[in-house]
């Protein structure tokens, strides 16, 4: 059925997916006559939004196409490849984005401001080039760190150079209402490494000066007691001493459910593996165990909510076989499980929602690759803003030794 409110909504089990035909000037580029994309969502306001910005991108692309096959008089005194990158995106070049912030927020700022913000952006201008603020990534802009680095800046100079740049292209996005993300977020830099440190307060002091909103102290957090007296928490306090598993649901572009079984060293923060499935049950749970007790050693314990695969009596007896115990949480209480619900939620908002799986296969890979990323190159908060498990690189001496 087709929604009154965007005719380009389809529904189907109720699951929301966009469907548009494909005009006729334009038909000659596809394999298909129309266009059909699940939304991966059953909430019609989401869906709306969503189709919304499809319906958007589709036309400014074939714009674009309809641009690129028209005659156009003197086309040979055009420099070469300007055209192309000229309708890649409607979204604001960073140096439109750079005077947008200068607008808005220099009102009664000093020039100092101003001319940081421009030097700073333009460091960016000057490596990546001026291209619209949603064409970056992070491959860009790790690059541009360590490029950074490599002109002998040091690591609080270039922390400073990416908050500006955050700053401006998270302004621009939020002004303009852009569905896109910002590639200079969640950058590593090696502050511990190159000796800089900093205590909480002086940051707290640096936040109050330039009008920032400095976040409150949180309380302290009693244990959780029973009724009967006893404790429930379980806090980890070496590696493999508490890990923690949990079901993820996601959907392929032809609506079909995968599901991933995600497994967490509490202490590290590493991601240890993610199964990725059509179906997950009790064996395929042993399964994942099993592979990384070899390859890691059993923990002390598994914490993980009262699933049926968790909670299953051959879990239950493998586990206690290989000397590991169990440590379920209340039902309904899915803070208790707060480590693996967290990377959940990261895992969710960073991949899992920016991202369209044709294929149980390509759902694999993708997935395996962000695995890798999380574990060796995205800084954690937790851990001083460095990754659960960095890759360990061993110069080698590629000289023959002579005897």
């Amino acid at each position: 059925m087709v929604s009154n409110q965007c005719e380009y909504l389809w529904q189907k089990r109720g699951v929301y997916y966009f469907r548009r035909k494909v005009p006729n000037d334009v038909r000659r580029h596809y394999e298909r006559p129309q266009i059909v994309i699940c939304l991966k969502t059953k909430s019609k306001s989401a869906a709306v939004k969503a189709s919304r910005s499809i319906a958007s991108k589709l036309d400014d692309f074939w714009l674009q196409m309809r641009i690129a096959d028209m005659d156009l008089p003197a086309s040979h005194l055009l420099v070469k490849g300007k055209p192309k990158d000229a309708f890649t995106s409607y979204a604001s070049s960073l140096s439109d984005a750079l005077a947008t912030y200068c607008s808005l927020k220099g009102a009664d700022r000093t020039g100092l401001f101003f001319t940081a913000a421009k030097r700073n952006v333009g460091y960016v201008l000057e490596h990546l080039g001026d291209r619209p603020i949603d064409t970056y990534s992070s491959a860009d802009a790790a690059s541009f760190r360590d490029w950074l680095i490599n002109r002998g800046l040091t690591i609080s100079s270039i922390s400073r150079i990416f908050g500006t740049v955050r700053a401006v292209i998270n302004l621009t996005i939020q002004e303009h209402g852009l569905d896109c993300r910002n590639a200079f977020a969640n950058i590593y830099l090696p502050r511990h490494e190159a000796g800089w440190s900093v205590s909480d307060g002086r940051i707290e002091r640096l936040w109050r000066r330039e009008g920032l909103k400095v976040p409150q102290k949180q309380p302290k957090k009693g244990r959780l007691w029973l009724n009967d007296g006893s404790c429930v928490r379980l806090r980890p306090e070496y590696r493999n001493h508490v890990w923690s598993y949990d079901f993820v649901h996601c959907r392929t572009d032809d609506g079909k459910v995968f599901r991933t079984l995600n497994i967490l060293d509490e202490f590290s923060r590493e991601c240890l593996a993610i199964k990725v499935d059509r179906k997950l049950n009790s064996t395929n749970v042993i399964d994942a165990l099993t592979d990384l007790f070899i390859l890691r050693g059993s923990p002390a314990f598994i914490r993980s909510d009262n699933g049926p695969e968790f909670i299953a009596q051959a879990v239950r007896d493998w586990i206690a076989a290989v000397g590991a115990k169990t440590a379920y949480i209340e039902p309904g209480s899915p803070w208790e499980n707060g480590y693996c619900e967290s990377f959940n939620g990261r895992f969710r908002d960073e991949l899992l929602n920016g991202e369209i799986f044709y294929s149980l296969r390509e759902a694999q890979i993708i997935i395996e690759e962000w695995r890798k990323h999380y574990n060796t190159k995205r800084p954690h908060s937790a851990l001083g803003y460095r990754p659960p498990a960095p890759e360990a690189k061993i110069p080698m001496n590629h000289r023959p030794i002579m005897h």
